[in-house]
This record gives structure tokens, C-alpha cells and sequence, in this order.
């Protein structure tokens, strides 16, 4: 459905693994990209398009109070 994006997924915690399989083995991998480790944030923010922030416990994530230009 959305054939042009390219997707990037930020962060390491204990699903890593799962979704990593989950990746190639719908062959997503050419869209879908983990990045372990951000140094700079703001040079990631400068280049996306849309944030998503799926925390279901925080109501107004730091990302977006600390980082967001």
C-alpha cells in the first residue's frame, strides 16, 4: 500500500529479535531498517517525514520535549 516509503525503527529492546525475523520473512527488509543507536537525533528528525511514537505508558513521550526542534 505505501510501496514508495521507507520505514526506519529506532531502538533496542526485547522484542529485537522478533521483529527482526518478522522483517525478512515478509521481505521487508529493502523498506524496513532498525537502527540500534541514534548519536544525533537531530540530524534523524531533519530527514524523516512523519514520527510515530507507539509508548502505550508515556502521555507525552521525552522524545518529543527533548529532541523535537
Amino acid at each position: 500500500m505505501l510501496s514508495e516509503c521507507q520505514f526506519m525503527m529506532c531502538g533496542d529492546g526485547p522484542m529485537m529479535n522478533f521483529l527482526q525475523q518478522e522483517i525478512d520473512s515478509k521481505n521487508l527488509a529493502q523498506r524496513v531498517h532498525i537502527i540500534n543507536r541514534i548519536d544525533n537525533a537531530m540530524e534523524l528528525y531533519s530527514e524523516i517525514d512523519a514520527l510515530v511514537i507507539p509508548s502505550e505508558i508515556e502521555g507525552l513521550p521525552l522524545v518529543l520535549l527533548d529532541q523535537w526542534p
